[in-house]
């Protein structure tokens, strides 16, 4: 069977270093694809973008940084006192004792995917800031969401390697929900550029070996920046 091979940039829109980082690998072919922080990125970022030909661009669901797209009025389970998301940690605890409105997450998700369609983008793929769609209970919400939105290519995190306890405790997530999940993906998700402490060409065979030894079509998950930011 043939092998493909995507590699995918986080957090467009997060920041000018992340954007710019991102701009400058696809336009030179160097990445297959990105996801899109809604809530973050610029009109003008998202037209240079666009623009650039054979980059898939797909929705990085955010609902733990930063402020809702949606009306504050309409998403208070998701926002503390100021209007801001709760970090990841914080909100899947709220969710599990039934603090959080699965409604609410589905306005805020719905919202976000408008908010590209609103500058032209071709929505071909999802995501998650700090991978909370594979969140027990949380993720299957999230999931859910996207996938009544017409997004059914999401990633499943079925990780090449997990030799950190944050990609370990994210491989348990994978397994635990793998048996709910009827969307289409890649075969195998590549981290090893947040685990490696250098991302270099030898991390990057080493991570392309470790994958393609599970599977044929493989995501190579990276998080560009001009700056050398440690994650």
């Amino acid at each position: 069977m043939r092998k493909y091979l995507i590699i995918n940039a986080d957090d467009f829109g997060l920041d000018d270093s992340c954007s710019e980082a991102i701009l400058e690998l696809a336009q030179k072919n160097l990445i297959s694809s990105t996801t899109i922080l809604a809530n973050f990125v610029k009109p003008s970022l998202i037209e240079r973008l666009i623009k650039i030909k054979g980059i898939s661009t797909g929705l990085h669901v955010n609902l733990i940084e930063g402020t809702p797209l949606s009306k504050a009025s309409e998403v208070k389970t998701l926002t503390d006192k100021n209007g801001k998301f709760y970090p990841a940690s914080k909100l899947f605890l709220r969710y599990i004792a039934g603090l959080v409105s699965a409604e609410e997450i589905d306005l805020e998700i719905k919202a976000q995917i408008n908010q590209l369609l609103k500058y032209s983008v071709v929505i071909s793929h999802a995501d998650s800031h700090q991978h909370v769609h594979k969140y027990p209970f949380l993720g299957n919400v999230i999931t859910n969401s996207l996938k009544q939105n017409g997004i059914t290519t999401i990633r499943k995190c079925n990780l090449s390697s997990y030799q950190s306890i944050r990609m370990a405790v994210l491989y348990l997530f994978h397994l635990i929900s793998a048996k709910y999940d009827d969307v289409i993906s890649p075969d195998v998700l590549i981290p090893t550029f947040s685990i490696e402490k250098e991302a270099n060409l030898p991390a990057f065979q080493k991570g392309l070996s470790q994958g393609f030894r599970k599977g044929d079509i493989v995501e190579f998950m990276t998080h560009p920046s001009l700056n050398n930011d440690p994650d």
